[in-house]
């Protein structure tokens, strides 16, 4: 059966999901490995180790103003390290020490987690930094907002997708480059079909109300929409930002993603000076 979803930029069937988060993790180990020379392997690890804290996934670092996959990193150097806890909100947390675990079959990365493992940890990440990675703090908004709803009709209608009243899912009000003006973050979605089938109209968006110049303007971060009815070859996503944080110590904040279908979870990192390139990511799944 021939898939007729249109792609802006991931609307794909289970096995194709599968494939794009295999060559995105390919990519990344690449992009480590060659970060990490030999003439750089001889030189002392810096901070910048960024951890998932509930599944313990390394997502890599950052290492002199580079994303660094975790090929790039030399296990030795993480263990016993400490790392800070960040909750989802921002919230500076306590300082702990973090060892190597076995990583599950399905997991994609190297796995750390607490020394001291009761209790468990919140939800949130662990991060081996010496700045603040959080200094500006992300605002929900309501998600019966009438003028956020029609950006979202309103983009969709420029996709050839109508939906007069969408439902928001998310609604974040945050200023990510510490310009002094905010972006909003805005998630929905709508997915009639089963976890593995989509009808006519189906979408699932993660969109981005940011100023360009002197104009406001709504750019995609990740969008998957369905045209067409996909019957049993599609696997509907959803998208929800899991944390707004500075990774990398430039006083932006990156924006981490959570991607979610029936089969896999995964995460990735997004950055406003780049929004189509995955900087660092993790998956758990097929």
């Amino acid at each position: 059966m021939t898939d007729r979803r249109m792609v802006t930029p991931a609307a794909m069937s289970a096995a194709d999901a599968r494939h794009r988060r295999r060559l995105i993790l390919g990519t990344l180990a690449l992009i480590g490995a060659t970060a990490c020379s030999s003439r750089a392997s001889q030189q002392p690890w810096t901070p910048g180790a960024i951890i998932d804290a509930a599944t313990g996934q390394l997502y890599g670092a950052a290492r002199q103003g580079r994303w660094v996959a975790p090929a790039g990193i030399d296990p030795q150097a993480l263990q016993g390290r400490e790392f800070i806890h960040y909750d989802r909100e921002g919230v500076r947390g306590a300082t702990t020490r973090l060892r190597s675990q076995p990583t599950a079959e399905t997991c994609s990365n190297p796995t750390y987690r607490p020394v001291a493992a009761s209790p468990g940890p919140a939800p949130g990440t662990y991060l081996a930094a010496d700045w603040d990675a959080a200094p500006r703090a992300a605002t929900r908004l309501g998600l019966d907002n009438a003028t956020y709803r029609a950006v979202v009709s309103d983009w969709l209608a420029t996709r050839d997708l109508t939906d007069p009243a969408p439902q928001l899912a998310q609604a974040l009000r945050v200023d990510l480059d510490g310009d002094g003006r905010d972006e909003v973050i805005l998630a929905a979605e709508r997915q009639r079909g089963s976890i593995t089938s989509t009808r006519a109209g189906d979408y699932s968006v993660l969109l981005l109300r940011l100023w360009e110049q002197d104009r406001v303007v709504t750019r995609p971060l990740l969008a998957d929409l369905y045209p067409h009815d996909c019957t049993a070859e599609c696997a509907p996503r959803r998208y929800r930002v899991f944390s707004t944080l500075d990774l990398n110590g430039d006083g932006h904040l990156e924006v981490i993603v959570t991607i979610q279908d029936y089969e896999a979870l995964s995460q990735a990192i997004y950055s406003l000076d780049d929004l189509g390139q995955v900087r660092l990511s993790w998956n758990c799944g097929p």
